[in-house]
């Protein structure tokens, strides 16, 4: 069984007002869909928890996307959980 586990992104655009959505895919291909909005720093905290109880262990992928206007920025990364 996976320890309970909170992961935070900071996602960092330099734009205020930006809309951010964060896409979290755990290992069985499920879809979370997070979102926020940068802050005057253009600063936007986003956080995902993992359950003890109903996490998979294996590689979650993650997708982050800013747009304000015309603007936008796509990164990618994952993580694993033992």
């Amino acid at each position: 069984m996976l320890a309970a586990a909170r992961v935070r992104w900071l996602v960092l655009l330099l734009v205020a007002g930006a809309a951010v959505s964060v896409q979290v895919s755990n290992p069985s291909g499920s879809i979370t869909t997070l979102s926020g909005t940068t802050d005057s720093t253009g600063t936007a905290n986003v956080f995902y928890a993992l359950k003890a109880r109903t996490a998979k262990a294996g590689t979650y992928a993650v997708t982050s996307k800013g747009t304000k206007g015309s603007m936008s920025s796509t990164a990618t990364t994952s993580f694993v959980a033992q």
